[in-house]
Formats: structure tokens, sequence, C-alpha cells
């Protein structure tokens, strides 16, 4: 709503089993959509940047009003990730706001029934540090 207020130009996007996923005591309960999604050969976490690319397309294509030059992403939690990934591989978006997505595979993913949604094959491989 700040960003509202104060004349910037939001863009909600629901991304991918977020919707669908439920609740458990546990917590989400992303597991089901996440290995059907890799039985496609994809990730989740996958979807849900591309969902964020085909916004910023749309966004280009059929607004040509609006200034993209400071294009920013900004999620919570998954949508968090999310954002640390697309701000990665998306050109367009310029300024991210990454604030609860901060910790070692070993520790979130790895250690606990947690948001399979979030899970990347071989990610560990790359960006562990070895000691």
């Amino acid at each position: 709503m700040g960003a509202l207020k104060r004349g910037y130009k939001v863009i909600l996007v629901e991304l991918w089993n977020f919707g669908e996923c439920g609740e458990t005591k546990q917590g989400p309960d992303c597991y089901l959509s996440s290995m059907n999604a890799l039985l496609l050969g994809r990730t989740t976490i996958g979807e849900r940047v591309w969902d964020v690319q085909r916004m910023s397309d749309v966004m280009e294509q059929y607004f040509p009003d609006l200034d993209l030059s400071h294009l920013t992403c900004l999620g919570l939690s998954g949508g968090c990730t999310a954002t640390t990934y697309v701000s990665c591989l998306e050109p367009r978006i310029r300024y991210v706001v990454i604030a609860s997505a901060f910790c070692t595979f070993k520790h979130s993913i790895g250690a606990m029934y947690h948001c399979s949604c979030n899970a990347v094959p071989d990610i560990a491989r790359y960006f562990t540090r070895q000691n």
C-alpha cells in the first residue's frame, strides 16, 4: 500500500502453486506440486521465475507508457527466493528487495520438512562453501 500511496505502479503476481499448496501442521504443503514439476523436468521455483519474466514481457509489450527503467521486484519467504533468482536472470529487473530468504541450503531445505518448492537439483554442488 505504501508504494501505491506514493504514486508507484504495482503488479502483484500470485506465484506458481502458492494458492494451491495449502497448509499442514509442518508448514506449506508444496510437496505434490514440486514433485509433479520435477517429473516434467522442471522445478517450482523455476516456474515462479518464469512467471515473473513473462509478467515483465506483458508490461513491456502491452503497457508501453510504463517506465521500466526502475523495475523493482520484491517478495517474502518463497517469493523472496523467487525474487533472488529472477533478479539474477532477468536484466529488466533493476532493483530487488530481499529480506527473508537468507539461509544455507543445508540448514533450510536439507534439514527439515520445508518448502520443497524451493529445491533446485544440484544447486548445493555449485553454491555451498566447501571446507
